[in-house]
């Protein structure tokens, strides 16, 4: 059994899917992927005048930010019929890539990266090119997140001449529908942690949260990002907890995350009954507990603050979102308390206020967040 057992991830990515998805299996983890985003190539008016400008005037250096942008540039020099002069300049021009995949992709291709160049942040990766590269040199960055601004700024204090190009951008995934359902599940609870590799799945999640009828509050969410750009607009868009590696990569992730999400269990000792909770995972008396996704989420927002009323609207809203009917909540507190067997009493009606968790006699228990994690006396 893997450390993760126990735990939902849910998967987001467009490139490097089943890669990612064996890690985290590998780590015990149960996984749904839907990719949420899809790269769209930008028209030939705004990619053929970059294109010129880089081939007329080669770089000193080339910086490579995502492995679609390799794609993108060898697919927009064949675009203008100039692959060939493409080639020759990646032959003869210091590469840098900041990320994994982008390296993988162009040592498969045949060019060489300067492996003495490596990380994510404009500010450590431009110290290196100045290591090499003249003062006063141009430096070419393929752009994948909102990063012009910060590369611009950085390039220009360290006296190069900054050039941004981009042969594509990020847009809804062909299959729209199963992305909102999946980004309907994460924000109902449904997975410990959603997984981002590029800004572009960021900006997406965030843009179908936004177009949901009721407002959408991503505190709760785990976001688990490959780098730190993508962490950095993970959190500008609002989630309450963002894990990134200190160096990019889907195997640094997946590490950085297991460790941090595997904290000891929440344990609740209730009376002669004790209840485990290991992400999703939920064990009474030592018996797994097969509930329902909603039935566990009700039971983690129950669990929220234990003793407190959850409101009956607040509970429908978040679970299974607006225009829920009463009756749909009845139906599932029903369902809880028979799953929950000798302890299901203490899920309790309040009259005319909602339901609460009865916790009176709850000698040890946490609750981090959406869903209980963690421990402490």
């Amino acid at each position: 059994m893997g450390r993760l057992a126990g735990f939902h991830i849910g998967v987001t990515a467009v490139m490097w899917a089943e890669r990612q998805v064996s890690m985290w299996r590998a780590h015990g983890a149960e996984v749904d992927h839907t990719p949420i985003a899809a790269v769209v190539p930008l028209p030939h008016g705004v990619v053929a005048p970059q294109m010129r400008a880089l081939l007329d005037d080669p770089p000193d250096a080339m910086v490579f930010t995502s492995r679609a942008g390799v794609i993108g540039l060898l697919g927009a020099g064949e675009l203008i019929g100039r692959s060939d002069e493409l080639t020759e300049l990646l032959d003869q021009t210091r590469v840098v890539a900041t990320s994994p995949e982008a390296v993988t992709e162009l040592d498969m291709l045949g060019f060489a990266v300067d492996a003495a160049v490596r990380g994510d942040d404009p500010r450590e990766l431009t110290a290196g090119i100045a290591g090499a590269a003249p003062r006063g040199g141009r430096v070419v960055v393929e752009i994948d997140c909102d990063l012009a601004h910060s590369w611009n700024r950085t390039l220009l204090d360290a006296g190069f001449e900054p050039m941004q190009l981009s042969t594509y951008r990020w847009g809804p995934p062909p299959e729209i529908d199963a992305a909102r359902r999946f980004v309907r599940r994460a924000v109902g609870g449904h997975f410990d942690a959603v997984t981002f590799i590029s800004c572009g799945a960021v900006d997406q999640f965030a843009a179908m949260t936004q177009a949901m009828r009721s407002v959408v509050d991503l505190s709760s969410l785990t976001a688990v990002c490959v780098n730190r750009q993508c962490a950095s607009l993970a959190e500008r868009v609002g989630f309450g907890t963002v894990l990134a590696p200190k160096r990019a990569g889907l195997g640094a992730m997946v590490r950085t995350a297991a460790v941090a999400l595997v904290q000891e269990p929440t344990v609740l000792e209730l009376g002669t009954h004790r209840l485990v909770i290991r992400g999703r995972g939920i064990e009474l008396d030592r018996q797994p507990l097969a509930l329902a996704d909603r039935e566990r989420a009700v039971l983690f927002k129950l669990l929220h603050r234990p003793g407190a009323v959850v409101p009956k609207a607040v509970l429908a809203a978040s679970v299974w979102g607006p225009d829920t009917r009463d009756h749909v909540v009845e139906v599932s507190i029903g369902r809880l308390r028979q799953r929950l067997g000798p302890i299901g009493g203490r899920v309790e009606t309040v009259f005319r206020r909602g339901y609460r968790f009865n916790a009176d006699r709850v000698s040890q228990l946490v609750v981090d967040g959406a869903q209980p994690r963690g421990r402490q006396g």
